[in-house]
């Protein structure tokens, strides 16, 4: 995964870890952290000051399609072909939540500001949106 600065888009910084195709990155909003998924099934939280990986968060038993970190870096939230999304605590690396309510391909995710509610894309025409700390969710068409 390369950092690249602007206008030049020149790469700050090449960041290595993940031993398949990098699918999806998201930023902190202060700019000091990153996530990544791959299609290795993994996700991967970087320190991007250091230019060095955090954690390595392992849980999906498929490609890792999308991920999204609260603005505040503390929470993310990834989906995966394997059918679900996950919710991690981004300091411990610690699982907090699997949606496993897919019955195909997750290919998006997005996280609502306070780390609480997901909502996923899958590949039909429907979006699944739940809320992890108290097991509510529903389906509506995309």
């Amino acid at each position: 995964m390369k950092t690249v600065a602007k206008p030049a888009r020149r790469a700050l910084a090449v960041l290595e870890g993940h031993e398949e195709t990098v699918t999806a990155v998201d930023a902190s909003a202060d700019g000091q952290r990153a996530a990544s998924a791959s299609w290795d099934g993994t996700v991967r939280l970087w320190d991007l000051r250091r230019r060095a990986v955090l954690r390595v968060l392992e849980g999906h038993a498929a490609h890792v399609a999308a991920v999204r970190l609260a603005p505040d870096g503390q929470v993310l939230a990834s989906a995966g072909w394997d059918g679900t999304a996950r919710l991690w605590d981004a300091e411990s690396g610690r699982e907090l939540g699997v949606l496993a309510a897919h019955g195909g391909n997750a290919t998006a995710v997005a996280l609502h500001a306070d780390g609480r509610q997901v909502a996923t894309g899958l590949c039909d025409p429907f979006c699944l949106c739940t809320e992890f700390l108290d097991g509510r969710g529903g389906l509506f068409r995309a």
